[in-house]
């Protein structure tokens, strides 16, 4: 069982608060516990973190490779790659845009 909570930041201060005391009861539980938010949320403290980042330039760079039809002009690319800071989503839709 999976218990997610997506973008927490959105959430009212006192149901935050009552998940986050929810998710921690779950912890002797088989439960797996996932809540996410744009920054680190104060009311999350205690629970397990795992800060993810955008894609090193290398990588953002192959990835958008990857997903255009054609070549691009290097400049073009690099500001791509920069306006997205690596967040694969976003290196996914700008391009189409």
């Amino acid at each position: 069982m999976l218990f997610l909570v997506v973008d927490v930041q959105w959430i009212d201060r006192s149901s935050a608060r009552v998940l986050v005391f929810v998710a921690r009861r779950l912890r002797a539980e088989s439960v797996g516990r996932v809540f996410s938010a744009r920054h680190v949320q104060e009311d999350l403290a205690g629970l397990p973190l795992l800060l993810l980042r955008g894609l090193g330039e290398p990588d953002a760079r192959v990835l958008l490779d990857c997903l255009l039809p054609g070549p691009i002009d290097p400049r073009v690319r690099d500001q791509i790659v920069a306006e997205t800071r690596g967040n694969p989503l976003a290196l996914h839709e700008l391009p189409a845009a």
